[in-house]
């Protein structure tokens, strides 16, 4: 989390891939959540990147106009 959070719009480039391995964490958690402070860390780690990533980027990856 700390990361994504100091990384900010510097992550933009390869937001998608590390979105896509926190879901996939998530995934996991859900079968089995027995660590709610992982559990909770994951969550805001998802949060702050989307807050983080400028949209434009987001925009441009995915190909819709933004």
């Amino acid at each position: 989390m700390r990361v994504i959070v100091t990384a900010r719009g510097g992550l933009a480039p390869s937001y998608a891939t590390v979105l896509q391995h926190l879901v996939a964490i998530l995934g996991e958690i859900s079968k089995n959540p027995s660590n709610p402070k992982f559990n909770h860390f994951t969550f805001e780690s998802i949060s702050a990147l989307i807050r983080c990533v400028p949209l434009s980027a987001c925009s441009r990856s995915t190909g819709n106009p933004g």
